[in-house]
């Protein structure tokens, strides 16, 4: 739905009455070379945007993971140059093709206690871009309330961020990818009073739709909840940081998922 929503617009997916992924998938290989024209149309104005903003020299990607180098694969198809990636893991990754660079040793396990943390620490203030025309991004316009507090609590995220790295930068203290994943983790562990209190009002959007925020850390999962939707509540009371009453469902939950696991591979 979501490509499609880029290629042809919003407006004229609504006028097609394309309301499911299955349809627009249907619409994409019907239509093939008419949407083919309009992805390389896409592609253009992107690389339009890249050149405006005047790329020079070598070009690196950061990020924490990565799913088959697809932003550092769309940024070299529309330079037509080779992209540098940094990343903490690979996931699914069966070659090695593109130049990519992992800041630790493979026998050493790279785990955030929440990964979605992370991925909140490399965003960016902007809201979500719905497409590029004319080499300029189009920004979404009618956010939630969600987005528009993460927007702003993120200038205040990287005024921090920005501090606490020049510190180690000025006393030249050396800090290995492992030293920031062990106090990532901890602060995600033990998180004072203020730190839940202000976190509480995070919410980050996992879906590529931008509808369905869910909090960053705490989560107000009922028993009620945990009842009639056990596998939406385990999977968000995983990512979250638990109260006690939680912690006793979430290990109820998981001792659930175990043995319907193994009932469901039994021959």
């Amino acid at each position: 739905m979501e490509i499609l929503r880029i290629l042809e617009g919003e407006e004229e997916v609504k006028k097609k009455q394309i309301t499911t992924n299955q349809q627009a998938y249907v619409y994409l290989y019907s239509n093939f070379e008419h949407c083919r024209h309009l992805a390389l149309k896409c592609l253009d104005n992107y690389r339009r945007y890249l050149y405006s903003q005047n790329l020079e020299g070598n070009i690196a990607i950061v990020d924490t993971i990565t799913f088959c180098y697809s932003s550092q694969g769309l940024i070299q198809k529309a330079l037509n140059k080779e992209v540098f990636g940094c990343y903490v893991d690979l996931l699914r990754i069966l070659n090695y093709d593109c130049t990519s660079f992992l800041p630790f040793s493979h026998p050493k396990s790279v785990y955030f206690h929440n990964w979605d943390f992370m991925e909140f620490l490399l965003t960016s203030p902007e809201y979500p871009i719905l497409n590029v025309e004319n080499g300029v991004p189009i920004y979404q316009k009618d956010v939630s309330s969600c987005e528009k507090h993460r927007s702003k609590a993120y200038e205040e995220i990287v005024e921090g961020a920005v501090g606490y790295a020049s510190y180690f930068k000025e006393s030249q203290i050396p800090l290995g990818i492992y030293d920031v994943i062990e106090w990532v983790n901890f602060f995600i562990d033990n998180p004072s009073i203020q730190d839940q209190e202000q976190f509480k009002q995070i919410y980050f959007l996992p879906d590529a739709t931008h509808k369905n925020a869910l909090p960053l850390f705490c989560n107000d999962v009922s028993l009620l909840s945990c009842i009639l939707k056990p596998s939406q509540s385990y999977s968000v009371l995983k990512r979250s940081l638990r109260t006690n009453k939680q912690e006793r469902l979430f290990k109820i939950l998981s001792l659930i998922k175990k043995i319907y696991g193994k009932l469901k591979n039994k021959p």
